[in-house]
């Protein structure tokens, strides 16, 4: 009988209760064995919400051996001290995004995961995605020919996910909207086209957390792109590419690439694959945890490594060292029509 991989999850907070400990009892791979919690009452509560025989602890170290891996879902000032000990007890790591409060923190525990052999992982879910990952199998064949420009767009009236946001040291403040909803499109930008070399970032955070950013982008080859990301509006979530053969339109959903091509008004294509890493399961936790499992047991993954997760910080820390006021009108500004 095939083993399961046993999962510790520390954090009892919200993303750990809606999305991983559900993704992991769907995972037919995996087993959770503990939840770890400051507050144990609360991690005890997640174990009987859901059902699971896994034991409750407020002390990471007490459990950390019974365990192949975890995955770390607690505020991101913790992430590096949580990271460390982990590794040192011989267990691989899926962190939630950001992976760190700073670059040179994420530097840093990346090198402790390269001298211990272990599998370290970033959460940035949104790779998992059926339509992202054909996304990036179709840009990779050059299915589109030369791509010219990207727009991206994401907004939502309020619905912070971390309580207080994200701490990072840079530009001497807390992070909001760039690390809360943007960082996941910047994850995926990066994998897609590389480090921008050069880049203009706005927001509105003069005396706090930004809650609207914009930034433009300009790559190697000519490529430009434009992203927009909000928590005061809804827009509407999505990225739109201009490209040889015409727009193609990824939706912030798991719905189907759509490609209106040039010089056929009236016709558009819808992009679907079983082929190109396309799984049948369309929840994107549970492709994580699918995926997690794979790297740590045979090698092979998809999922955003340490490496890349790094390259994620950087950029975010290069975006707030470029910080410019917005504009009042950030929304109506500037080429909204490729917003439309």
């Amino acid at each position: 009988m095939k083993e399961t991989f046993r999962l510790i999850l520390v954090g009892a907070g919200r993303i750990g209760a809606q999305s991983h400990v559900p993704a992991i009892l769907a995972c037919d791979a995996a087993r959770l064995v503990a939840i770890v919690d400051p507050v144990p009452q609360r991690a005890a509560k997640l174990a009987r919400d859901y059902g699971v025989p896994a034991q409750a602890s407020s002390d990471l170290e007490a459990v950390l051996g019974q365990a192949d891996g975890a995955i770390i879902a607690t505020p991101n000032e913790t992430h590096h001290r949580l990271i460390a000990r982990c590794l040192a007890r011989g267990g691989h790591v899926l962190v939630e995004k950001p992976m760190t409060s700073t670059y040179a923190e994420a530097l840093d525990v990346c090198e402790i995961a390269r001298e211990s052999g272990l599998q370290a992982m970033v959460g940035y879910v949104t790779r998992h995605r059926r339509n992202v990952r054909l996304m990036k199998a179709l840009l990779q064949r050059g299915y589109f020919g030369r791509i010219r420009r990207f727009a991206y767009q994401f907004g939502t009236n309020g619905g912070w996910a971390p309580l207080a946001g994200y701490a990072s040291e840079a530009g001497g403040r807390r992070a909001g909207v760039l690390a809360v909803s943007g960082s996941h499109f910047l994850d995926r930008m990066l994998w897609l086209w590389g480090y921008p070399k050069e880049m203009v970032y706005a927001d509105d955070g003069e005396n706090g957390l930004e809650a609207n950013c914009t930034a433009d982008f300009t790559f190697d080859g000519g490529l430009q792109g434009s992203v927009r990301c909000s928590k005061t509006a809804e827009l509407p979530g999505g990225l739109v590419l201009d490209t040889e053969r015409g727009c193609v339109i990824l939706r912030e959903d798991d719905s189907d690439i759509m490609l209106l091509p040039d010089g056929e008004e009236g016709l558009r294509w819808e992009l679907k694959s079983e082929n190109h890493g396309a799984a049948p399961r369309s929840d994107a936790f549970v492709e994580q945890v699918f995926d997690f499992v794979a790297a740590c047991t045979t090698g092979q993954s998809f999922g955003c490594d340490f490496r890349q997760g790094a390259t994620s910080m950087r950029l975010i820390e290069d975006l707030y060292a470029r910080r410019q006021p917005l504009a009042q009108d950030w929304y109506g500004a500037g080429n909204s029509r490729d917003y439309e």
